[in-house]
């Protein structure tokens, strides 16, 4: 299930979490941009995940394949997406004990990181941000077992229950955390663990299932039931802490405004947008945003590990050294020139060849 135009997005989204990281825009700006671009990047997954999914359960639906076969294919796939260029990047974070890397190398290892930072209570330095991955990659284990095992009729229910249950594991998060750590930080504790963003994943789905089915997606979901537990879940957080209940339901807003995002790339946007959109440069940005989002945290080290093998070469000319005291403008457009290229190199050597090799596990035909 692929949308050129979604590349777009995905390009927005990165560019967000690295304005962040990098250049702490969102935070002069009084806005997480980051978290604004993980949101993204969930509710796009769930968009995709559940529509490749739903596509498999008509043809197990229809016998012409197998519950086992498409999970196998599924699982194959995407691993061979997200793993090459995540497991070499590791195992450079390993030579160099990159953020001391090595004392918590497991976690990592079996995407565990999320719940690394929800023990700790703390963000894990400039690997931090790989949090984010890990639930996307606990998100593929469950998901796939509910979409295609659940009876049809159901599959709508279950996304909406989600959707209405998500501020609410969102507080057992917070809850949870205060009640066990000394120092809890209820930004941390109500974001980084799976089913903390589970409705993240379900706007997308929802909106998946709606254009399957050619119904009407109803984006309120505001009958009694909802805005009684809507009304409830509000009411206790604001007794517990008034900040804690705008950091709850900041993901609903956010996915719903990227459902919405999302709908009108796919319908087609026309006008000034179609150009913007269908820039092919910001598309082939879309097309290598996983390895920027990977590499950015550890872009340092991978810089002063070719300054080191340019210094062994007698290259009288740093790479990174060079301008790490230059002004802020002109340093930014190196560096990102620098993990442009970067990027570019991993998809080409890595990404790609092992991309091509999903052709040889490629889901059942109609």
């Amino acid at each position: 299930m692929y949308f050129k135009q979604l590349d777009f997005l995905r390009f927005i989204a990165v560019t967000m979490v690295i304005m962040q990281h990098w250049f702490h825009f969102g935070t002069m700006m009084g806005v997480d941009l980051g978290r604004v671009g993980v949101l993204i990047f969930f509710t796009l997954s769930g968009f995709l995940i559940t529509g490749i999914l739903l596509d498999r359960k008509e043809h197990i639906e229809a016998g012409k394949s197998n519950l086992g076969a498409e999970l196998k294919t599924f699982y194959i796939r995407r691993i061979l997406r997200i793993a090459p260029i995540y497991y070499i990047l590791l195992l450079f974070l390993f030579v160099f004990s990159y953020e001391e890397i090595r004392t918590k190398f497991w976690w990592y290892f079996l995407y565990g990181s999320n719940i690394y930072t929800y023990i700790h209570q703390s963000w894990d330095g400039l690997i931090g941000p790989l949090w984010s991955l890990a639930v996307e990659e606990q998100f593929y284990l469950f998901w796939p077992f509910v979409i295609l095992g659940l009876p049809k009729k159901y599959i709508s229910v279950f996304l909406k229950f989600c959707i209405l249950f998500g501020p609410v594991l969102r507080l057992g998060s917070v809850l949870l955390a205060e009640l066990i750590f000394t120092k809890a930080d209820y930004k941390i504790s109500g974001l980084v663990l799976m089913p903390s963003c589970i409705d993240c994943f379900a706007w997308g789905g929802l909106l998946a299932y709606s254009k399957k089915n050619a119904v009407q997606l109803n984006l309120g979901l505001l009958n009694l039931k909802t805005f009684s537990v809507v009304v409830l879940v509000t009411i206790v957080t604001i007794k517990i802490n008034p900040s804690v209940s705008v950091e709850l339901f900041y993901p609903t807003v956010l996915s719903i405004f990227s459902v919405f995002i999302i709908h009108y790339l796919v319908i087609g946007i026309t006008g000034i947008g179609e150009y913007i959109v269908g820039n092919s440069f910001l598309l082939y940005l879309g097309k290598i945003s996983y390895g920027m989002y990977l590499y950015h945290g550890p872009f340092p080290l991978i810089m002063g590990t070719l300054d080191f093998i340019l210094s062994k070469l007698k290259v009288p000319f740093l790479l990174y050294d060079s301008f790490l005291n230059q002004p802020a403008f002109i340093k930014g457009v190196v560096f990102i020139f620098y993990l442009l290229v970067i990027c570019t190199v991993s998809y080409f050597l890595i990404e790609k060849p092992f991309n091509r090799l999903k052709d040889h596990f490629i889901y059942a035909r109609k």
